[in-house]
């Protein structure tokens, strides 16, 4: 008969770590997006959140630009029109929406959103009304993370 067993160390690490060598997880790097500044209130509540560090606010015509510089771990979109129409169908958002997950947050929701969305590598459509913890736990599960499986080890006994 066999089984897999999974050894995480947990025992033996237990008891040696420094305080100096543990370190809090870094805040994620997010750069929010506006229609206009009108809706800037909307992240104040994102402000203070934990786990969530915010640049300062973009506008669509300056997103690309942004995106590029600031490098942030994820992007959040707030528009309460149906989309951004000056985005159309922008090659080069694609490709910052496909190397920077992206959270879009609309007023309403319909298939057109979600098609037009898909098509700009945005994975992530949400509606305008709901919760910090619920946009801080949407923006967490966009951005990828990597297991240290050093620690892991498999064993068929």
């Amino acid at each position: 008969m066999s089984r897999i067993v999974v050894d995480h160390c947990k025992h033996e690490i237990q008891g040696r770590a420094k305080p100096e060598a543990v370190r809090p997880i870094d805040p994620l790097l997010v750069l929010p997006c506006v229609d206009s500044m009108l809706q800037s209130s909307y992240f104040e509540g994102l402000r203070g959140a934990r786990g969530v560090d915010l640049l300062r606010i973009a506008l669509p015509s300056t997103l690309l630009f942004r995106a590029q510089s600031d490098n942030p771990d994820a992007i959040v979109i707030v528009t309460e029109e149906s989309f951004p129409a000056a985005w159309g169908n922008n090659s080069s958002l694609k490709d910052v929406f496909s190397d920077t997950p992206t959270v879009l947050l609309a007023g309403t929701l319909s298939a057109a959103i979600f098609r037009r969305a898909s098509r700009l590598k945005i994975r992530t459509v949400l509606p305008l009304v709901i919760t910090t913890h619920q946009l801080v736990a949407a923006i967490a599960a966009t951005v990828p993370t990597c297991f240290d499986m050093t620690s892991t080890s498999w064993a068929l006994a």
